[in-house]
């Protein structure tokens, strides 16, 4: 809770008690909430975000592919880059729900990433990775 200051007249001011929605809910959800300990450490981490608009064939460059069309493949999801970021042994951690700015009516998910590289470097790693997994029918 925080407080405001009013000016009632010249000289007189006064502190009235103000509670912040958001502010309030993040404090509730900090109490109540059952993330499990690895989620919130990830979260707390500034991890690297992995989307799987990043490495989807059909969009272009300026609607959120990151990596050349060579690398890139049809329909990416968040299970397949699950999949490979474990397989390059790194830590991760799956957010089936999440939308991608630019498109946050498609809730594709994303992945928050423990890296030692840069973002670029692990992209193009995960991409290559992808690319070589046997494709699976639906």
């Amino acid at each position: 809770m925080s407080a405001v200051r009013v000016t009632l007249r010249h000289h007189q001011i006064k502190q009235i008690p103000f509670h912040h929605p958001a502010r309030d809910i993040k404090e509730d959800y900090a109490h109540k909430s059952n993330v499990n300990q690895q989620e919130t450490d990830m979260r707390r981490k500034k991890n690297t975000v992995i989307w799987p608009a990043y490495f989807d064939s059909s969009l272009t460059r300026s609607e959120g592919r990151r990596v050349p069309k060579a690398l890139a493949i049809a329909d990416p999801t968040a299970k397949k880059i699950y999949e490979v970021v474990e397989s390059l042994g790194l830590n991760s951690v799956v957010e089936p729900e999440a939308a991608h700015p630019t498109r946050p009516w498609k809730k594709d998910g994303r992945m928050l990433v423990e890296t030692k590289a840069s973002k670029p470097q692990t992209i193009t790693q995960i991409a290559k990775r992808l690319r070589q997994s046997p494709r699976r029918k639906k």
